[in-house]
């Protein structure tokens, strides 16, 4: 393994033996700036190079910051928080579910000023917390004390996770696939993370015929997340030549997709 910073090795070591996990630490750089983080692997088939990561070193911390959080209001699915801050810097609000952090926020201020932001329920809370979502404020990953907390309702969540955006596409050509046909489709937007989980369903036409997707035992209610996704599906051997919509669905999330595809006739090959 290996973790280079704007291209240049930053620090190299062996994972640990029989086991998939790893951690290093590495020096933030001396000077303020965003930074590009990548990590190597090694193994016995060609390297792997995960998705870059920036980092951002910030100039040293002024005195006198501070951030105040106003009226905390809930419209359908959109929360709105409005945070006044002191002094010019970065701040960050972060959003919490139990011990999971839902999204950071990071904004830069050059004056005194309020900042209206916005976020946007994507599931259920968690039963297992009081108080079901949380907000504070942080500056170099100090709380402020600006924080809020929120309550809603299982309904509201569910109605929420259902109406969260889906992006799915074929791999293949969308306008000439053929019956029996086994297609990719990729995107973003179900629950597929770590933790979280969900069947994903393929029909055809809306049709109560699975064709593909995937199955998994967890969760057993919708969680926040919109995570990228792979699944395969065969059409069927008599689908008829024509349009049809592929249909996704997430049975946790209650997420949908549709993707129209042309199929035509099965190639006969060339007659000499």
């Amino acid at each position: 393994m290996s973790i280079t910073v704007d291209g240049r090795e930053a620090d190299s070591f062996e994972p640990m033996p029989e086991t998939h996990y790893w951690w290093a630490w590495v020096n933030a750089p001396d000077q303020p700036g965003t930074y590009t983080y990548e990590v190597t692997c090694q193994g016995d088939g060609a390297p792997v190079t995960y998705a870059p990561v920036e980092v951002r070193v910030l100039e040293p911390q002024p005195e006198g910051l501070s951030a105040t959080m106003g009226e905390v209001t809930l419209d359908g699915c959109e929360v709105t928080l409005p945070v006044t801050t002191t002094g010019s810097y970065t701040y960050e609000l972060q959003v919490w579910d139990n011990q999971t952090m839902l999204d950071s926020i990071v904004w830069d201020t050059q004056e005194d000023t309020t900042t209206v932001h916005t976020w946007t329920i994507t599931g259920r809370p968690r039963r297992t917390f009081t108080d079901n979502i949380f907000f504070e404020v942080l500056i170099n990953g100090i709380d402020t004390g600006a924080r809020h907390s929120l309550t809603y309702s299982d309904e509201l969540g569910d109605e929420c996770s259902a109406a969260t955006p889906v992006e799915a596409e074929l791999v293949e050509d969308a306008s000439a696939v053929q019956p029996g046909q086994t297609v990719t489709i990729v995107g973003n937007g179900f629950l597929n993370g770590v933790l979280e989980k969900e069947d994903i369903d393929v029909t055809v036409d809306d049709s109560d015929t699975w064709i593909g997707g995937q199955k998994e035992i967890w969760p057993t209610r919708p969680f926040h997340g919109r995570d990228p996704f792979s699944v395969t599906a065969t059409l069927p051997e008599d689908l008829a030549p024509g349009d049809h919509v592929l249909v996704l669905r997430g049975s946790a999330s209650m997420r949908s997709v549709e993707i129209p595809i042309t199929v035509v006739p099965p190639s006969t090959g060339s007659v000499g």
